[in-house]
């Protein structure tokens, strides 16, 4: 199709029409499809395509041209390159393919089309109308075609079989038809004409049997069989159609030719009547009947009504027509009485006379009045002549306006198109002035002569230019920094095309600009000069480098983060190598418990090993307790007035026996005055013991460990020094991070797990105090010093002695088999009375029924938490005196508030002696139960 248009037209050029072109996927298509083709022409043709659509918001997008990523799957990668501009995560049409199309707002329907079209592209857009304005449409697309134009529809679109005589189809699966001549013409809408109202739906043709519906053709029965006899003539009387029967009644068969008259077919005793029935229903328009009229027909009158009814003309059927129906009311046999007398013979023959003389002047003056029918005729004929020639010429008029309209609405289309781009231009212009006035990146704007063309407001920070320096040489301006190379370069970029990119600083000022040079291309891809930019990246470089130093305290914080995973590596086998030393001597001084004999002195050595050894797990254990809750910030601390020279001298004198048995010795240097300071005795004996631990692990036998304590400066000061294997000096910023020890070796005599160091830092300073290591190097021993604030001294205080627990019904709710009966088992020997559950729910049970003084719960049980039970109990009327302890593994001060929140009167964390339990048993108030107890069920516990 396209080479046959672009062929045929190739001196008075193409023109293109593409109705409801929504937002221009179909004309850019077509644009692309005609480029194509010229490019293969030496000459090619002007190629005009006009887009329209009544929707200006969709001709605006259209106009615009730009559209998603979705074309990149719509549109070939060649195609893509030749046809659009990429702009971001856009496309835009080039222009060279814009140039060719316009875009205007069209009534499709009520305005004049465009005329003189080679193709009409309307794909998709009968499918959205209603029949009637499909033929419409189609029939207006034949105007607007040139003969042998081509029309395209689209896949669900075709020509109706009544318009194939206006389109031949070309390519029936394309939807491409080819403009024929026809002999009817559509009559175009004019401005200032209503438009015509179109039928929605095409009659029915007459005869077609198969279109008629079942009341079409009962309707056809009655009108011929049972309807009056009846006739449809024209103006001039001649027939066109008959109805009913018995018609040969009223118009007998004749002699001669064939006539189709009326008035000659009907009999002649009612030509008359007839004759000015049709006259003044002619002259009224309105029905005419003529009534009681008498007819003899093979021997039988016949009286009937004449009616001549006009009917109004319509649009497929123009002509004035008439209808007459022959109402016939009665019919009799014609009368045969007796012979009349003479007289009255010869008066029916006078009156006979007369009729017959009186019918033959009727009949002339009939005959005459046919002969000025006929000229009537004739004359009507010659004014029916003229008439057509004037509705020729009107029509040749009417045609002529219609092209002007045609043209007019093509100028006018140009002439929105051309409105259009001088409004997008002095947009355009205007953002490109305010963009000037508003960026802070500097821009040049260079010709290939490396002249100014433009610039932005910012480029005068870079080079010393003004307004009025456009169109010299960029080589006439001293620039504010080192631009002696900037001539190559712009050079450079126009013939290689390569953009050149380097920082350059103001020798002024400190400030870095990036200068990037691009080539400048037109729309048409013409080089027509250089961009150069100044950026300024002063900031950026400012940020790089505080970039720099962060990466550089990121590998820091990374090394740091590698060395303390080391140290948890570390821990985690030191820890591992600590927790099973113990359990190795337990096992084997169970096996000898076993067998020895109770009163053995093995067996005494055996129980001596395993109290040892299970302190050190308990040791290890609250030391990493410790450890956790100093990191976390939640160790509490008792604070108390307390003599710290006590403390030392206590706690001293209670580790002597360890120095002693490791033949190290003990030197005490402890002031004769009490040192008051605020502080927890126990945490403050644990730090002690921790040091002193140190020093008898890392001092020789032989040597000596000092303990000395002083006042100075409002702190007490403590000093534990050892003359032993002393300290590396690179080592000693290290040794109070957790895990961290200074044997390294794999030689774990001395055993720990490196936490005794960062306990002391973390108790003193909780304590508000501070700590320090001291030493010369390997071999000439450590010395820590401790610094707390002092206190005043406090009033004699009184202290109670604690009276031993007395007997108490118990009840062990725990889980763990084997814990729960060994601290029966213990209980009972302290003289309580104790049972056991192993879950929520049997606790629950047990404590209803035994009603115990004491009950001591684990927080983690099957089938019902720690938490629950106590809240239960403590809904029990008669279980709400009942001192409930917490004896857990979870010490973290939020499990000891929730144990409170929970109802627990005290919380014990696992391991906890027999001593402490039988401490917090005596605080439980001594109570008579509501109730005696039940015996236990032995299947319980």
């Amino acid at each position: 199709m396209i080479p046959d248009v672009i062929e045929r037209r190739r001196t008075d050029g193409v023109r293109i029409w593409v109705p409801g072109c929504s937002s221009g996927e179909e004309v850019y298509s077509l644009a692309m499809l005609f480029r194509e083709q010229l490019e293969k022409h030496p000459d090619p043709p002007k190629v005009q395509i006009f887009a329209t659509d009544i929707d200006a918001s969709a001709l605006a997008e259209a106009r615009r041209g730009q559209y998603g990523s979705i074309v990149e799957r719509q549109v070939s990668p060649e195609r893509l390159a030749r046809f659009f501009t990429k702009r971001g995560a856009s496309y835009a049409i080039t222009r060279r393919l814009r140039d060719l199309c316009m875009f205007a707002q069209h009534d499709l329907i009520n305005a004049p089309p465009f005329s003189r079209l080679d193709v009409a592209s309307c794909r998709n857009l009968l499918i959205y109308l209603e029949p009637a304005l499909q033929r419409r449409v189609i029939e207006l697309l034949h105007y607007a075609l040139r003969p042998g134009g081509y029309l395209l529809l689209g896949k669900a679109e075709t020509i109706d079989a009544r318009d194939l005589d206006l389109f031949e189809v070309v390519e029936k699966t394309d939807r491409v038809f080819r403009r024929r001549e026809a002999g009817r013409r559509q009559a175009l809408p004019l401005p200032g004409r209503r438009p015509m109202a179109l039928e929605l739906s095409p009659p029915t043709r007459q005869g077609d049997a198969g279109a008629r519906s079942a009341a079409a053709r009962s309707r056809s029965i009655v009108l011929e069989e049972y309807a009056p006899p009846s006739v449809v003539v024209d103006a001039r009387g001649e027939v066109r159609f008959y109805w009913g029967t018995n018609l040969s009644r009223y118009l007998p068969p004749q002699a001669g030719a064939p006539g189709t008259n009326l008035l000659h077919l009907v009999r002649r005793e009612l030509r008359a009547e007839l004759a000015a029935a049709l006259h003044h229903a002619a002259r009224q328009g309105e029905p005419v009947t003529y009534r009681d009229v008498v007819v003899e027909a093979e021997g039988v009158q016949h009286r009937l009504n004449i009616v001549v009814r006009p009917l109004p003309p319509t649009e497929h059927d123009p002509d004035e027509l008439s209808l007459v129906v022959f109402q016939e009311l009665q019919a009799a046999p014609a009368a045969h009485g007796a012979p009349l007398d003479a007289p009255t013979l010869e008066r029916h023959r006078q009156l006979q006379r007369d009729l017959e003389s009186t019918q033959g002047r009727l009949h002339a003056t009939i005959d005459e009045l046919e002969n000025a029918n006929a000229a009537l005729r004739s004359s009507n004929e010659h004014l029916a002549a003229m008439n057509e020639e004037l509705h020729s010429a009107n029509e040749e008029l009417q045609t002529s306006q219609e092209e002007l309209q045609s043209v007019n609405e093509e100028l006018n289309t140009l002439n929105a198109e051309l409105s259009k781009k001088v409004d997008e231009l002095e947009l355009l212009y205007g953002d490109l002035q305010n963009l000037f006035q508003s960026t802070q990146i500097a821009t040049i704007f260079l010709d290939r002569q490396l002249r100014i063309a433009r610039f932005t407001p910012a480029a005068t920070s870079v080079f010393r230019i003004a307004d009025g320096d456009v169109g010299r040489p960029l080589s006439d301006f001293a620039a504010r920094f080192d631009a002696k190379d900037v001539p190559q370069e712009v050079t450079r970029v126009l013939e290689t095309l390569a953009p050149v990119e380097r920082t350059v600083g103001l020798a002024d000022e400190k400030r870095s600009f990036l200068m990037r040079m691009h080539p400048y291309r037109t729309p048409s891809n013409v080089i027509a000069g250089v961009v150069v930019s100044f950026i300024d990246v002063t900031k950026l470089k400012e940020t790089e480098a505080a970039l720099r130093r962060a990466v550089e305290e990121r590998e820091r914080a990374e090394e740091a983060l590698r060395d303390a995973d080391r140290r948890k590596d570390e821990f985690l086998a030191i820890l591992s190598h600590e927790l099973r030393n113990p359990l190795a001597p337990i096992r084997s001084s169970l096996h000898v418990l076993e067998r020895a004999p109770a009163d053995a002195g093995a067996a005494q050595r055996g129980q001596q090993i395993i109290t040892r050894q299970v302190g050190q797990l308990a040791r290890l254990v609250d030391d990493l307790l410790d450890v956790t809750r100093i990191s976390r910030g939640k160790l509490q601390v008792e604070r108390e007035p307390l003599d710290l020279q006590d403390v030392a001298q206590r706690t001293a004198e209670d580790h002597r026996s360890l120095l002693t048995a490791r033949g190290v010795a003990l030197e005490l240097a402890l002031p004769g005055a009490p040192l008051w300071i605020e502080g927890d005795a126990t945490r403050l004996a644990q730090v002690i013991a921790n040091l002193l631990q140190n020093a008898a692990k890392f001092t020789c036998r032989g040597d000596l460990v000092r303990l000395s304590l002083a006042a100075a400066d409002g702190f007490a000061v403590l000093r534990v020094r050892d003359t032993g294997v002393g300290i590396e000096p690179a080592m000693v910023p290290r040794l109070f991070q957790p895990f961290t020890q200074a044997d390294t070796t794999l030689n774990r005599r001395l055993g720990g797990l490196g936490l005794g160091l960062a306990l002391v830092k973390g108790l003193v300073e909780t304590h508000g105090g501070q700590v320090d290591v001291v030493s010369g190097g390997r071999g000439k021993g450590t010395e820590v010093v401790l610094r707390l604030p002092l206190a005043a001294a406090p009033g004699r205080v009184a202290v109670a002695v604690a009276a031993p627990p007395r007997p108490r019904r118990v009840l062990v709710i725990d889980d763990n088999v084997d814990a729960a009966e060994s601290l029966k088992l213990a209980l009972e020997m302290e003289g309580h009375q104790v049972a056991v559950a192993h879950d929520g729910p049997s606790g629950l049970a047990r404590a209803r029924q035994l009603a115990p003084g004491v009950v001591l719960c684990d927080i983690g049980l099957p089938g019902m938490d720690g938490y629950a039970v106590a809240k239960a109990l403590r809904h029990e009327p008669a279980l709400r005196g009942t001192f409930i302890v917490a004896l857990t593994g979870h010490a973290l001060p939020d499990d000891q508030r929730c144990a409170s929140e929970a109802g627990f009167d005290a919380h014990l964390t696992k391991p906890a002696t027999i001593v402490r339990i039988q401490e917090v048993i005596g605080r439980a108030p001594h109570r008579r139960p509501s109730r005696a107890p039940r015996p236990p069920p032995p299947a319980v516990s």
